[in-house]
């Protein structure tokens, strides 16, 4: 499949972004070290139907490198990556084995990387700003994680349909159930997936089975926004839609309305079925004959 490359200028940044297909959004992010390129193999999958945009992240890829993302950390490489001045110092001409040893380690699935994936994120990681860019997105950990405690003290819920997906293999850096736990913290309906023999590189390690859950979740989501379209109540219409009145007219007696409860012939004007009263002749419409 052919990708489209292109770039959105957005205030002091322009983001490169690569789509493909055409339909409802989906946006794809991709984590560190790595670009939209991750995404490479499940992009087709998805694309069916749907128009797939997979951005490289500010100051990352072929997006430009504002200065001055921030500060903070955790976890080994966190800690490191957080430390003002020596990540750049220290990698500087050596991104090649540095980046090879988060690929190998942080992946179960051996070979995922091969060759010709490292050259092309080392293209983009070896560009001047490129490293300082990526390393300033773990030291904004503390001023996420204090906005992120504020908007839940302040009683954000989010309510859509979320999936959480972990690697399951954890001497891989596969978070299995942690994305999950996580996220049930801040939302009410959230779906939990633990992709097995698959460390924390899944776009990479596991495209097919990735794409299988997102286009499952993206099914269950649309149902989920279909049925959350309330029916007024029966009271209100004799078929359970509002009685129809002119456009502009009043409401007054004699107006039309829906004949009964009960279905021979479709209701044009409420989407709904009902029964010829007596003394009425059909009417065409076109939802067919209907009594109204």
């Amino acid at each position: 499949m052919e990708f489209e490359h292109d770039h959105a200028r957005l205030g002091d940044v322009t983001l490169h972004y690569v789509s493909a297909g055409a339909g409802d959004p989906v946006v794809l992010l991709h984590g560190w070290p790595s670009t939209w390129y991750e995404w490479r193999h499940v992009i087709p999958a998805l694309a069916a139907g749907r128009r797939v945009i997979a951005p490289d992240l500010r100051g990352l890829g072929d997006s430009s490198r504002p200065l001055d993302i921030s500060q903070g950390g955790k976890r080994w490489h966190h800690a490191f990556h957080m430390t003002a001045d020596l990540p750049e110092a220290l990698v500087r001409g050596r991104e090649r084995n540095y980046l090879s040893w988060f690929y190998d380690t942080f992946s179960w699935q051996r070979g995922v990387f091969d060759p010709a994936a490292i050259d092309e994120y080392l293209r983009t990681y070896t560009q001047p700003g490129a490293l300082r860019a990526g390393f300033d997105y773990y030291r904004n950990i503390p001023r996420d994680s204090g906005g992120n405690r504020a908007l839940l003290a302040g009683g954000l819920r989010l309510k859509m349909p979320v999936l959480a997906i972990g690697g399951g293999r954890t001497k891989a850096r596969g978070r299995r159930r942690e994305p999950e736990e996580s996220l049930r913290q801040v939302a009410d309906d959230v779906t939990g997936a633990v992709v097995v023999d698959c460390g924390h590189f899944v776009p990479e390690e596991r495209p097919e089975e990735l794409a299988a859950l997102l286009l499952a979740h993206f099914d269950r989501a649309a149902a989920a926004l279909r049925s959350s379209f309330k029916r007024p109540p029966a009271s209100l219409g004799d078929c359970g839609r509002t009685p129809w009145r002119p456009r502009n007219g009043p409401d007054r007696p004699g107006a039309p309305r829906c004949a009964g409860p009960r279905s021979i012939s479709p209701c044009a004007r409420h989407g709904r079925t009902s029964r010829p009263s007596a003394g009425r002749r059909p009417s065409r419409s076109r939802g067919g004959r209907s009594w109204c």
